[in-house]
């Protein structure tokens, strides 16, 4: 029975960091979409206005 609750609790850990990985990786990629789409908009912008 403690075996099993140790491999219970060491699969619960591997679970516990394999979210905060794919949470990492979505929080990653939602910055550079937001960084691209931000630079995109400011070179467009740029594009447009004229210079002074």
């Amino acid at each position: 029975m403690r075996t099993w609750m140790c491999m219970a609790g060491l699969s619960w850990l591997c679970a516990g960091c394999s979210v905060l990985a794919v949470a990492d990786a979505t929080v990653t990629t939602a910055a550079v979409v937001v960084k691209t789409g931000v630079q995109v908009t400011g070179a467009l912008v740029g594009a447009v206005l004229p210079k002074r």
